[in-house]
């Protein structure tokens, strides 16, 4: 489960994904278009999306939420050497070029 599905306590049943949305769309000017874009990993991405479908996207058009993946890169030591996951699996980490 992504960490933004969690409910943020004993006083709110709500997840970080609808707090944000909901402080958003309280900001937001009237007939303002609004897009939302919702990074994921590769390990997040589908349960991302099932849970936005499940919410019924916490009130906002489908066509207005983007998901993107977070681009990663492989994890090295400091001297340079290559970290594997496994034998066969490169580590890989959140990154950028």
């Amino acid at each position: 489960m992504n960490i933004c599905q969690f409910s943020l306590g004993k006083f709110h049943d709500y997840s970080l994904h609808c707090v944000l949305i909901q402080k958003k769309e309280r900001c937001r000017f009237h007939n303002a278009m609004s897009s939302r874009y919702i990074m994921t990993s590769e390990h997040t991405q589908e349960a991302t999306r099932q849970f936005f479908q499940k919410h019924d996207y916490f009130g906002l058009n489908p066509d207005d939420v983007t998901f993107f993946e977070q681009f990663t890169l492989p994890c090295m030591t400091f001297e340079g050497k290559i970290i594997l996951e496994t034998p066969y699996k490169l580590a890989r980490a959140p990154g950028e070029l």
